[in-house]
């Protein structure tokens, strides 16, 4: 594993730091970001109105990817970055936590094929997180970020559980 933070990592937390909301969206891979809560909110829907809404939320899903989707995903997590940002990188077992917080539950029924097949590949996806973080600013444990294999994007774990594994590789970014 060595000593570095992954370079996607650092270029995560220097934008922080900068305030560059820009940034830190891009480097969010939004699909396997947002599929865990995706796949809950449908069991919450009438069964016959989930085949229109999921295909509406993956389109959404994979907008926000593409850098068309609403603006400012990350809301109030972006303004908290700015505050002294670090990350801690967790052992293997944070990393299997992580991927087990990202990945999506159970389809509820009445979900057409092609929208199963593309949360089951968001979900292979999400198995190869090679690396994970502790995402904090301040006193505050914000997130838990996954590195996917072969990608220059970040999975971003909102309430990531507590993990006390995990030693830390860097302190913060000077300004």
């Amino acid at each position: 594993m060595g000593d570095a933070l992954h370079p996607t990592v650092v270029a995560f937390l220097a934008a922080a730091e900068a305030g560059d909301v820009d940034r830190l969206e891009e480097l969010i891979d939004w699909p396997t970001s947002g599929v865990a809560r995706f796949v809950a909110s449908l069991r919450e829907l009438p069964e016959r109105r989930r085949p229109e809404l999921a295909r509406q939320g993956l389109a959404e899903m994979f907008a926000l990817a593409a850098g068309s989707g609403p603006d400012r995903p990350l809301g109030s997590l972006a303004m908290r970055l700015t505050e002294d940002p670090m990350a801690v990188r967790l052992d293997r077992s944070g990393v299997e936590a992580l991927i087990q917080a990202a990945r999506p539950g159970p389809l509820p029924a009445a979900i057409p094929d092609d929208i199963a097949q593309a949360v089951d590949r968001l979900r292979r996806r999400i198995d190869t997180i090679e690396e994970a973080y502790r995402l904090s600013a301040g006193k505050r444990k914000e997130a838990g970020l996954g590195v996917l294999s072969g990608a220059n994007h970040l999975t971003l774990v909102r309430r990531f559980p507590a993990h006390p594994a995990g030693r830390a590789v860097t302190t913060r970014l000077s300004r």
